[in-house]
C-alpha cells in the first residue's frame, strides 16, 4: 500500500484535480529533489512514454507546464529544464542536447567540455584531425550558442579545449585531409628537409606526377 505521502500519488491528483496544487512548501522540504526525480519520470516515461532521443529532441518548460509541473522547475531548479531532467537522469544528457532548453551560463569548464564532446564523442576526430572541427558541426549538435562565445570561430574554441596543441601547425601540414598520424610524421620529415611548406612541396610533387602521366600518354 502507498504511503499517503508518495510523490506519485500527490501527482495524479495534481493532475485529476483532487489536489489544485502540490502541497505547501513541498518544493522546498529536504527530499524535494528525489521528489521530483521521480514524478519526472512519471511524466516522461508514463505519461509521454518518450525515450532517450525524444527527450533530446522536445522536452522544454511548455512540456512542464503543460503536465503542472512548471512551479517544480522553477522552485527547485531555477527554471531550467536540463536542471530537471539531469535530477532525474544523472548524466545521461548534456545541457546542450536537449534542443528546447537553454545551457544559460557559457563558464569556461562548460565551454571546454562541450567542445571536448563534440570533437572526441560526436565527431570521433583522433589528435591529428582535431583542427578540422567546422562551424556547421556545431550548429549540427546543438552547439551554436556556444560557438557565438567565440565570435563564430572554430580556431578560437578549439585553442581553448586543447591549448597543447599547435593547430596552425597542424593544419599547414595536414592541408585539410584527415590523414594517418603515420603520413603527418612524414610530410613534417620531408618538409623538414626540403625547407619548404608542406603544401609547396605537394603541389610540387603533383605537377611532377601530372607531367610524369602526360608524357606517357603522348
Amino acid at each position: 500500500m502507498r504511503n499517503k505521502r508518495d510523490p506519485i500519488e500527490i501527482y495524479k491528483q495534481v493532475l485529476t484535480g483532487k489536489r489544485k496544487v502540490f502541497p505547501r512548501r513541498y518544493w522546498q522540504e529536504s527530499d524535494s529533489r528525489e521528489n521530483a526525480a521521480v514524478i519526472t519520470r512519471y511524466m516522461i516515461e508514463t505519461l509521454l512514454r518518450w525515450g532517450p532521443d525524444d527527450i533530446r529532441e522536445k522536452i522544454n518548460i511548455e512540456i512542464f507546464r503543460e503536465y503542472r509541473l512548471r512551479g517544480m522547475v522553477y522552485q527547485v531548479f531555477g527554471e531550467r529544464t536540463w536542471g530537471a531532467i539531469d535530477n532525474a537522469y544523472p548524466g545521461m544528457f548534456k545541457p546542450w542536447e536537449l534542443k528546447g532548453s537553454s545551457v544559460g551560463r557559457w563558464n569556461q569548464q562548460l565551454r571546454i567540455e562541450a567542445i571536448q564532446w563534440l570533437v572526441e564523442e560526436r565527431l570521433n576526430l583522433p589528435p591529428e584531425h582535431r583542427m578540422y572541427v567546422y562551424a556547421d558541426d556545431f550548429e549540427k549538435n546543438g552547439l551554436a550558442g556556444l560557438l557565438s562565445y567565440y565570435n563564430g570561430s572554430p580556431a578560437a574554441a578549439l585553442a581553448e579545449a586543447y591549448p597543447e596543441q599547435d593547430f596552425v601547425r597542424g593544419k599547414e601540414l595536414n592541408l585539410g585531409i584527415r590523414t594517418s598520424a603515420e603520413i603527418l610524421n612524414m610530410l613534417a620529415v620531408i618538409t623538414e628537409h626540403h625547407k619548404c611548406s608542406a603544401t609547396k612541396w605537394i603541389e610540387k610533387a603533383i605537377r611532377s606526377e601530372y607531367r610524369r602521366i602526360k608524357d606517357g600518354q603522348e
